[in-house]
């Protein structure tokens, strides 16, 4: 956490995923789920806004998961959207707080994203439930990262994004 007082743009692209039913996951999933995905990426936005604040201006991207931009519910996966959905939250307040201070944030929520970590039964589960027929391309999502910490943030400070392609049912 300290390290992020350094930083005049943060990226918390991280997070453990879980896929039980809500019947399956045991407390301590929950645990490892809120931790990991909205504690600690809170805690770095917390430290990282007030330094950026002091120095005038900053930027914070966060990731969230797939359809985890709004509340809603999962089969089979609740505890980590719910800590993914509650990064809603940490951006906006980020944006609330220091917007005037010159610090930005915003959630990026890519849908099915192709990886090195799929089986090829996975992955074409996955392609078949993808709006345009394939998953999106690792670059695809890189590419807005990067536009919003090259300052498209700043416009869309707080801001929810989805890259998912239009998916909309699962």
């Amino acid at each position: 956490v300290n390290a992020a007082k350094s930083c005049d743009a943060i990226v918390v692209a991280y997070g453990p995923f879980l896929m039980e039913s809500l019947e399956e996951t045991r407390p301590e999933d929950w645990a490892a789920m809120a931790w990991a995905n909205l504690a600690l990426p809170g805690m770095l936005a917390s430290a990282a806004a007030r330094a950026m604040a002091s120095r005038d201006g900053g930027r914070i991207l966060l990731f969230g998961g797939t359809r985890t931009e709004t509340v809603r519910g999962f089969k089979k996966n609740a505890a980590y959207a719910a800590s993914k959905t509650g990064l809603g939250v940490v951006v906006k307040s980020v944006a609330a707080e220091y917007a005037s201070r010159g610090v930005s944030a915003a959630l990026l929520c890519p849908g099915m994203v192709r990886t090195e970590y799929q089986d090829p039964a996975f992955r074409q589960r996955m392609d078949a439930l993808s709006p345009r027929g394939s998953q999106s391309e690792p670059a695809a999502i890189a590419s807005v990262a990067l536009w919003l910490l090259s300052g498209g943030m700043d416009t869309c400070n707080g801001a929810i994004i989805n890259a998912d392609e239009g998916l909309y049912a699962l």
